[in-house]
């Protein structure tokens, strides 16, 4: 179901749903996921306006985790093959509102070790 490589240090990383490929400092490939992923990834966002600068309007955002994201969240989970779940930060942000970090230890975001290339790190995951 997921997209999954094995980094050179024998870590299997898997894709949660990003349409966009993963390429790592040693480099590996981690493919993009296919559209049925992507679509069932896709994470609600809440938006809280209040009143800015000089009549401008700060928004907060806040994502909100869909059942569907947790139900998949827990197939990676119990999945041995995956190690890390590169999931996207605003969803890692959203795991702890819920207070569902210590249910879910393999999501992780990737650190990028070139900004303009957007070549990631493979020993290195933001938590």
């Amino acid at each position: 179901m997921f997209p999954k490589a094995v980094l050179s240090n024998g870590a299997i990383v898997a894709n949660f749903g990003s349409p966009h490929p993963f390429r790592f400092d040693d480099d590996t490939m981690l493919d993009a996921a296919n559209e049925e992923l992507v679509e069932a990834t896709k994470y609600d966002r809440k938006m809280i306006e209040k009143e800015g600068i000089k009549g401008t309007k700060d928004v907060e955002m806040r994502t909100v985790a869909t059942v569907r994201i947790f139900e998949l969240l827990q197939e990676a989970e119990d999945d041995d093959s995956i190690d890390i779940l590169i999931v996207p930060f605003p969803l890692l942000l959203a795991i702890k509102e819920a207070g569902m970090q210590n249910n879910f230890k393999k999501p992780r975001t990737i650190v990028l070790a070139d900004r303009t290339t957007k070549i990631c790190h493979h020993d290195k995951f933001c938590i």
